[in-house]
């Protein structure tokens, strides 16, 4: 009987110390993966779609008719668009349904109700993240297209907003704008402004600074993989028309992250994909964008060299007959710019060094110089 026991428990012993062994294995492995970079998962953030609009006008004859209309007569889209909103029973399909209203509301020139209603959805506990990431998004990337104040105002005139413009910084303000709708869903045209702020925060890094540097060259690779993940995304979804304004955001990038010494991406590369998405979705606003900022980009590579292909880039901004395009509006705000302060008004300076047509252009919306 004693041997028995003897025998037992030196087989509980060896258990014992087989587990100990597995349980430093483990801890081990745990510990390889915190810190060693091979061992480590990057962490991307995949991007839901929106509650498809082709379906949901399938099933909603009102929403059907509101869709048709958006473009040319945004006051009757919202009339339809409201009728679909009574009929609506899915959580999906108000939240879609909503945001459509705020838009065509917004459309129709009533300016102040549209930003009340985006700001009702960020804020609703019942709203779809996605939803609430998309209604942010619009109301900066209204902002950053116009560039009016006003809109600026009425944006940022109440919480959460009025913090954000706190230090009485727009830049600032906007940049927490774009991190807030992150915050709730990191979409394309999020991740890339989010990114591009970060390059601009290297250009003003000193040389010696080169952990802080990698550090954001590292979130911005990030951002970019986001970005580029969303993509695929949208290309099986009804939102793929937004694919002129991200690569008009890749435009931005991967032009500033030149300035800053560092290449990740091309900038004619985006401005060519752009201009051939805008063309396809009929997106005249962004193509216009894509053509000023393309004309930036080459007077940062070499003006003098680059002056010919600038004129031929500049020319389609200011031989367009729609004047209605956001283009206009955003320059003509611009005008009182002051081209040592606004780095865009200084750019613009260098551009029509080289194009007098678009210097005679510009001074009829009201520049001097």
């Amino acid at each position: 009987m004693e041997e028995n026991k003897d025998d037992n428990l030196g087989k509980l012993i060896k258990i014992a110390i087989w587990l100990l062994v597995l349980g430093g294995i483990i801890f081990t492995l745990f510990l390889l993966k915190e810190k060693l970079p091979m061992f480590k998962t990057k962490k991307v953030e995949v991007i839901n779609t929106a509650s498809n609009r082709n379906d949901l006008a399938n099933r909603n004859e009102d929403f059907a008719k509101a869709e048709s209309l958006l473009g040319e007569d945004p006051s009757q889209a919202l009339e339809s668009y409201k009728k679909a909103l009574a009929q609506a029973f899915s959580q999906s399909d108000i939240d879609s349904i909503s945001f459509r209203v705020a838009l065509a509301t917004y459309r129709s020139g009533n300016v102040k109700e549209s930003v009340s209603l985006f700001k009702n959805l960020i804020s609703s506990s019942t709203v779809s993240n996605i939803t609430k990431a998309y209604s942010v998004q619009f109301l900066a990337q209204e902002y950053f297209s116009t560039n009016d104040t006003n809109l600026f105002n009425i944006i940022f005139s109440d919480d959460p907003y009025k913090g954000f413009f706190a230090d009485g910084n727009k830049d600032n303000a906007l940049r927490k704008l774009v991190e807030y709708g992150k915050s709730f869903q990191a979409l394309p045209i999020l991740s890339l402004r989010s990114a591009d702020y970060k390059a601009r925060d290297l250009m003003n890094l000193p040389p010696q600074k080169q952990v802080e540097k990698e550090n954001l060259i590292s979130e911005i690779k990030n951002d970019i993989t986001v970005a580029d993940i969303g993509i695929e995304v949208l290309r099986g979804s009804p939102n793929i028309d937004q694919l002129p304004v991200i690569y008009n955001r890749k435009l931005i990038l991967s032009t500033n992250l030149k300035r800053a010494g560092y290449i990740l991406g091309d900038p004619t590369d985006a401005y060519v994909k752009g201009s051939d998405y805008a063309n396809l979705y009929n997106d005249r606003n962004t193509l216009m964008f894509l053509h000023f900022n393309y004309a930036i980009y080459l007077s940062i590579e070499n003006l003098a060299q680059n002056s010919d292909k600038i004129v031929s880039t500049l020319r389609n901004i200011y031989e367009e007959k729609d004047r209605n395009l956001k283009i206009f509006q955003y320059l003509k705000n611009k005008a009182s710019a002051d081209p040592k302060t606004d780095e865009v008004a200084g750019f613009i300076v260098s551009l029509v060094s080289v194009d007098n047509s678009f210097k005679n252009f510009l001074q009829t919306l009201g520049w001097k110089f």
